[in-house]
């Protein structure tokens, strides 16, 4: 495999609207939009460093954790001023009905992330969700291959948990990927699970050195009938989709983006499809991977 991320810049059959600025299915950008079943103020329950700079985080929603599908998210104020102005959107890593709590994980990288690693149990966190369209499970899928990468990871482990409750552990391969072992998470809840998860880093720091679509090439080699899903940076959801079309397999891609109002009101997540623009909240986070037009105007973040 190459040892960079492929690119793909070359002009696309069925695409010329893209540049002629027509929209093929306007029609998509006026859909209505899913209401979320709790816009309020959820309980801090509980906040872990698990790894460097990546926090996990337990909160008290119990409308969100019996209506929240894999491939969800939430919509969070972290702030109580204008700095930070908007929302931050952090997908669902597990989710209990039973108890009515929900968690999620998320990297420290800015002003509003470093007001949310401040939080401590008890403290009150504005939240709207679940939010977004969530993975289709594929029910004769034979193998399904999930996926993750960075903090794209989280989402596969509440997609992991919900296909082990009609499928087998040995019907599921989890794949994980980084640009260093800091940047792998949830390996120990995979392995809880009985589904210890491959792994690869940018720079060998664990697992073999390489790209996680290294691992996603092997496996589908030898998978016989699969579906893959994917979660994680734009380029690597492009080079999964690439591997699994090479193979003939059916892929889903989940898509992290920059947005601001989470319910598709503001088009400013739209990515390019095969049916038109789509909005990365409402008609995604999950896409079937045929449909997306990997341009170089896949620039969500």
């Amino acid at each position: 495999m190459t040892t960079d991320w492929p690119r793909d810049e070359a002009p696309i059959e069925g695409a010329e609207w893209i540049d002629e600025g027509v929209n093929p299915a306007e029609e998509a950008e006026v859909l209505p939009a899913p209401s979320p079943r709790f816009v309020g103020m959820a309980s801090v329950l509980s906040q872990t460093e698990t790894q460097v700079d990546h926090f996990t985080v337990r909160i008290a929603a119990p409308e969100i954790a019996r209506a929240c599908r894999p491939g969800q998210f939430l919509h969070l104020l972290t702030g109580e001023t204008l700095d930070p102005l908007l929302r931050r959107p952090i997908s669902i890593s597990r989710a209990n009905p039973a108890e009515g709590w929900v968690e999620f994980i998320y990297r420290v990288v800015g002003v509003g992330t470093h007001l949310l690693a401040e939080m401590a149990p008890g403290a009150l966190l504005s939240t709207m969700g679940p939010l977004g369209t969530p993975f289709t499970l594929a029910p004769d899928a034979g193998r399904h291959v999930l996926v993750g990468g960075g903090v794209g990871i989280p989402p596969m482990l509440f997609l992991a948990e919900t296909l082990l409750q009609t499928r087998k552990p040995e019907d599921i391969t989890v794949l994980l990927g980084g640009r260093t072992a800091d940047f792998l998470l949830c390996q120990e809840d995979f392995a809880a699970l009985g589904l210890p998860p491959r792994v690869i880093t940018d720079d060998g720091s664990a697992g073999r050195k390489g790209l996680v679509t290294d691992l996603l090439h092997d496996t589908l080699r030898d998978a016989g009938e699969a579906t893959v899903y994917a979660c994680g940076p734009v380029p690597m959801l492009r080079a999964v989709a690439r591997v699994s079309e090479e193979h003939g397999r059916p892929c889903q891609v989940a898509f992290e983006a920059r947005m601001a109002c989470g319910v598709g009101a503001c088009l400013s997540c739209v990515i390019p499809t095969t049916t038109g623009y789509q909005r990365v909240c409402t008609e995604g986070p999950a896409f079937p991977a045929e449909s997306v037009i990997w341009t170089a105007e896949l620039n969500l973040h």
